[in-house]
């Protein structure tokens, strides 16, 4: 079927899309769980084996997986929205992050957002969105210190 837009006038307007939430991005930190890390601190341990004492051989240790995102970030006023899963009583209690996609694939699993220095957790669902293809998501996050 005909398209009144040719590709790459198509790719002309998405990446315009991509400048736009570059530009008016703010940076939101993202902490996951910590991560396990096993470290050998006997070269002659063979893992295969099993060895007894393998209190002598491993160390663990936690790091921590974070990481930080470009997002548009909206704090809502009261009743700003009509399609928010919670009500809000509070102005600035709730706001609206607009992400790419790998920023929304790193939520999975996620244990705090730092957003503006605050400290918030996701609310509700997610709405996919784009011009021609799914670029970006949107999600609520509520702050924690409001409770």
């Amino acid at each position: 079927m005909p398209s009144f837009l040719s590709e790459a006038e198509k790719a002309e307007m998405s990446q315009q899309f991509f400048n736009l939430h570059d530009t008016f991005g703010r940076n939101v930190y993202v902490f996951r769980e910590s991560k396990k890390v096993n470290m050998f601190t006997n070269e002659n341990y063979i893992s295969v084996y099993r060895n007894a004492n393998q209190g002598e051989n491993f160390t663990f240790s936690y790091e921590t997986v974070s990481g930080m995102f470009p997002m548009r970030v909206k704090w809502l006023k009261p009743n700003e929205e009509k399609d928010i899963p919670i009500e809000i009583d509070i102005p600035d209690q709730i706001c609206r992050l607009k992400m790419k996609k790998d920023a929304f694939d790193f939520l999975s699993g996620y244990k705090t957002l730092y957003i503006d220095g605050i400290s918030c957790e996701l609310v509700g669902g997610y709405r996919p969105h784009g011009l021609f293809d799914i670029d970006f998501y949107t999600v609520y996050a509520k702050r924690r210190d409001m409770e």
